[in-house]
């Protein structure tokens, strides 16, 4: 059960807020989608859209089963949002990083299969007013570094 008696703490509430604002430029952005960039944004939002949804359901869940679930859902849209917010950058700026943006989709994909599979060994933590996921491994923190790539050069082609 997500929640008999939904208790709303600051992280539940600032990822439906995400959620909220990312669904309405969505909408506003879907009336005039003329160009590639726009889709390239509609992307990117809408993975961000996913993470926040699932962090959101996540931290009002009731049951450690539950909020786990949910954070292996969240994980599917934060694990593409470096490789869209590249692949829109380098639509903006007119440039190319095949190979940064192959990696990234790669790195996505092969850490979203292990992470079904529990590969890094995560765990849920009771932590004040939610479940909060707790990796138990370096194999984490070395995705997060990989992670962390694609979106380095997104800043790096923006500044």
């Amino acid at each position: 059960m997500i929640a008999n008696n939904i208790q709303l703490n600051p992280f539940a509430v600032s990822n439906l807020l995400a959620f909220c604002v990312f669904l309405i430029t969505v909408i506003l952005i879907l009336r005039n989608k003329k160009e590639t960039i726009h889709w390239m944004l509609i992307l990117f939002y809408l993975s961000v859209m996913l993470w926040s949804l699932g962090l959101f359901v996540a931290s009002i869940s009731e049951v450690p089963s539950l909020s786990f679930f949910w954070w292996k859902i969240a994980h599917i849209g934060g694990l593409f949002v470096s490789v869209l917010f590249l692949k829109f950058v380098c639509s903006l700026c007119r440039i190319r990083h095949p190979f940064i943006i192959f990696l990234g989709y790669l790195n996505g994909t092969i850490w979203q299969f292990l992470s079904f599979l529990d590969f890094a060994d995560m765990k849920v933590v009771y932590f004040r007013d939610f479940y909060l996921l707790r990796p138990h491994s370096y194999k984490y923190l070395f995705s997060y570094i990989i992670w962390l790539v694609p979106m380095i050069f997104g800043f790096l082609e923006i500044v």
